[in-house]
C-alpha cells in the first residue's frame, strides 16, 4: 500500500518539484517506509516535451528490499507509480518473462509496466487485485490514470488546461497549491442524499475522482475515458444449490489464500458478525499458522459485540486482542475530516478508525468482511424491496393504499430507528416504483427534508445545475433485472465504492495499515452474480447462500445472529459528549453554512 501523487504539464512548462514533494508529505501516513520522486524535465527548443514529475510514498508489504517506486520498463520509457496490491503478479510475471521481459525487482508493481508494453490500455483486464496507478509513456507522451474494478484504492485529479495533477487523497492534492477551491453545489445535494459524494464528483468543482473500473487517458491534448468492468447479473449458469455452495467454497478459499500473501505480519478485523467470522473461518481452512484477531467494543452495552467475537476467536484458537474504546471524539473528528477531505457522514467510520488504529500496533495487513452484504443480499432494504414487489403482485383490494395509510397512522410518532419507524418508512414508499422506493429507504435526507434544510437562494442555485438521481437511474436502466439483483447492482455501483470502500481504506491507511476484503474479489462477485436468485435467497432469509456455505465451519452463534452492523453510539454522543461541540460547529461556525442552510431549521435539528 502506498500514496501516489504527480503533475504532468503537456505544454512543457516547468513543473516545480516542491509541489509534488508537498503532496507526498501529506501522504506520509499512507507510506511511512520510503519515498520516491521521478522527474522528466522538458527539453528546450521550439517544441518542448511534456514535463512530468511522479511522487510516491511506500508502505512496504511485498518485496521489502527492492520495491522502490517509481518503477520503469527496461529502457526507461514507461514509468509507473502504483497504490495497492496485484494478487496475481507472480503468474503474470512468469508469462511476461517467457515473452522476453526482464525484471529488476520482485515487486508486484513491475508487472504493470511490462504488461502495458504487451497489451497497452487493455492491461487492467489481466490484473487481479486492488489498485490505482499513474503510468507515463514518454514515447507516446501519454498519461494513464486507472482504478481497479471496484475502486478500492482512491485517486483524485484536477485537469486544468494542459496540466493534470493527481494524488491518492483530496487533502494531499490541494497541497499542490494552484487548484481552485470553488464548491460544487450539486455535490452538497448528493452528500445529503448518500452521506458521501459518489464518483466522479468531489466537493470541489475543479477536482474529480477516477471512477471505479475506469481508465483516463490523456494524450495529444485530448482526454479519453474507458471502462474495463461491469458486473453482469444477466448471464446465469444452470446449477443446483449443493454444487453452487461447493464451488463457492472453493472460490472463497482461493480469495482468502490469495490475500494471505505478505512479507509482513497480518491478521483479521473481527466483529463477531456473519461476514468477519466467515473470513476467519475461511482463513482457518487455508492456513495452519496462528491467526491474529482484533476486536473493539464500547462502554455502552448496546454497542459492545465483544462476546460474539470471543466465540469465533475461541472456535479457531486465534491470538485474540480486544480493545475497549473510550472515544475522544472531539480530537478524532478533525483527523477524519482531514483524511476524507470532503463531507462524509457514515458514523461507522469512527469504530473502524479506532479498530484500525489499535490493530496497526500488531500487524501491517488486516483482512475484513467488507462486501458481504452487497454480494450475498444482506441488507434489510433488500428484503423490503422484495416484499414490496410481492405486495405489488397481489390483487388490487389487498394492496390498497388504505393498508399502507393505516400503518402510517399507527406508526406516526415512531422514532426513526425503532421497529415501528422502519415499518413506517416501508409503508410510505412500498407503493412507489422500484427505484423511487429504494431511494427512499437508502438515502438519508429525503427530497422534502432537503427542501426544508436549504435557504431559498441555495435552492435557486441548485436549479442551475444537474444533480444525478443515481439510484432511480440505475433501476430504470435495468428494469429487466429481478428486484433483488437490481438492488445489489445499485449498492455495488453507489454505496460500495463511494461509502464503504473509502471508509475502510481511509481508516486503515491513516494508521499505515493495509486492508484486504476477500468477499470483494472479482471471481467471487462474478460467480455469485451468475447464480439463480432462488439459490441466493430462500424463504426471505438474508445471506442465505453465504450462511449455507459456511454452516458447520462458523459457530451458529455468529452465523445466525441478528444483524447489528458495525455501529458507534453516535446518538448517545450527540446528546451528551458532543452536544456543545455540535452547536459550536454548526451554529457559530463557517459563515458559508448560513448561505446554504436555513439556520433555524438546523438549530431545530441540533436541539432534537
Amino acid at each position: 500500500m502506498c500514496g501516489i501523487a504527480g503533475i504532468v504539464d503537456f505544454t512543457g512548462r516547468q513543473v516545480e518539484r516542491s509541489r509534488v514533494k508537498a503532496m507526498c508529505e501529506a501522504l506520509v501516513h499512507r507510506g511511512p517506509d520510503d519515498e520516491g520522486i521521478y522527474e522528466s524535465k522538458a527539453s528546450e527548443g521550439p517544441r518542448p516535451n511534456t514535463s512530468v514529475i511522479f511522487g510516491h510514498r511506500r508502505l512496504s508489504i511485498i518485496d521489502l528490499e527492492t520495491g522502490h517506486q517509481p518503477i520503469f520498463n527496461e529502457d526507461g520509457t514507461v514509468s509507473v507509480v502504483h497504490n495497492g496490491e496485484i494478487y496475481n503478479f507472480k503468474e503474470l510475471r512468469r508469462d511476461l518473462e517467457g515473452r522476453g521481459h526482464r525484471f529488476s525487482t520482485k515487486s508486484d508493481t513491475e508487472v504493470i509496466v511490462h504488461l502495458y508494453e504487451e497489451k497497452g490500455e487493455e492491461l487492467v483486464r489481466d490484473l487481479r487485485g486492488m489498485f490505482s496507478f499513474a503510468l507515463w509513456d514518454s514515447k507516446r507522451e501519454r498519461l494513464i490514470l486507472a482504478k481497479d474494478f471496484l475502486g478500492k484504492k482512491p485517486l483524485f485529479y484536477s485537469h486544468l488546461g494542459d496540466r493534470i495533477i493527481f494524488a491518492s487523497e483530496l487533502s494531499a492534492l490541494l497541497k499542490e497549491g494552484t487548484i481552485p477551491k470553488d464548491i460544487d453545489i450539486s455535490s452538497i445535494d448528493s452528500y445529503l442524499r448518500y452521506l458521501c459524494i459518489p464518483a466522479p464528483d468531489t466537493i470541489y468543482r475543479h477536482v474529480k475522482k477516477v471512477r471505479p473500473a475506469h481508465m483516463l487517458i490523456f494524450e495529444k491534448g485530448k482526454r479519453r475515458e474507458t471502462c474495463h468492468w461491469q458486473i453482469d447479473f444477466r448471464k446465469k449458469i444452470d446449477i443446483g444449490e449443493e454444487e453452487a455452495t461447493s464451488r463457492l467454497m472453493d472460490i472463497l478459499k482461493d480469495s482468502v489464500r490469495t490475500r494471505l500473501v505478505s512479507d509482513v505480519p497480518l491478521g483479521v478485523m473481527l466483529s463477531g458478525g456473519v461476514d468477519s467470522s466467515s473470513v476467519l473461518g475461511l482463513m482457518g481452512q487455508v492456513t495452519r499458522e496462528k491467526i491474529k484477531t482484533f476486536s473493539i467494543g464500547f462502554k455502552e452495552s448496546d454497542y459492545n459485540e465483544l462476546p460474539y467475537a470471543r466465540i469465533a476467536a475461541k472456535r479457531f484458537d486465534t491470538d485474540h486482542h480486544e480493545f475497549i474504546v473510550e472515544p475522544r471524539i472531539q480530537e478524532l473528528l478533525p483527523k477524519l475530516v482531514r483524511h476524507f477531505g470532503e463531507p462524509y457522514a457514515d458514523s461507522s467510520a469512527i469504530p473502524t478508525y479506532y479498530l484500525a488504529q489499535m490493530t496497526s500496533q500488531y500487524v501491517k495487513v488486516a483482512l475484513n468482511g467488507d462486501g458481504g452484504d452487497e454480494v450475498f443480499i444482506g441488507y434489510k432494504h433488500h428484503l423490503a424491496n422484495l416484499l414490496a414487489e410481492k405486495i405489488g403482485g397481489l390483487p388490487r383490494p389487498l394492496r390498497s393504499r388504505g393498508l399502507f395509510k393505516m400503518v402510517e397512522m399507527v406508526t406516526k410518532n415512531a422514532s426513526y430507528n425503532s421497529r415501528a419507524g422502519h415499518l413506517r418508512r416501508f409503508a410510505e414508499a412500498a407503493s412507489l416504483p422500484r427505484g423511487e422506493r429504494y431511494k427512499r429507504w437508502v438515502c438519508y435526507y429525503s427530497d422534502e427534508m432537503r427542501n426544508n434544510l436549504y435557504t431559498e437562494s441555495f435552492k435557486n442555485d441548485l436549479k442551475s445545475v444537474i444533480v444525478d438521481d443515481l439510484i432511480v437511474d440505475i433501476f430504470k436502466e435495468n428494469a429487466d433485472l429481478n428486484v433483488l439483483e437490481a438492488s445489489l447492482l445499485t449498492d455495488i455501483s453507489v454505496n460500495l465504492p463511494s461509502d464503504l470502500i473509502p471508509k475502510m481504506d481511509i481508516a486503515c491507511m491513516a494508521n499505515s495499515m493495509e486492508a484486504r476484503s476477500p468477499f470483494l474479489d472479482k471471481r467471487v462477485m462474478e460467480f455469485v452474480a451468475s447464480l439463480p436468485v432462488e439459490i441466493k435467497m430462500r424463504n426471505f432469509k438474508l445471506k442465505y447462500l453465504l450462511k449455507t456455505t459456511m454452516d458447520g465451519i462458523v459457530p451458529d452463534e455468529n452465523l445466525y445472529r441478528t444483524k447489528r452492523g458495525f455501529a458507534a453510539p453516535i446518538r448517545h454522543w450527540l446528546r451528551r459528549d458532543l452536544k456543545s461541540y455540535l452547536g459550536e460547529v454548526l451554529l457559530t461556525g463557517e459563515p458559508q453554512i448560513g448561505r446554504i442552510f436555513d439556520m433555524d431549521y438546523v438549530e431545530k435539528i441540533v436541539k432534537q
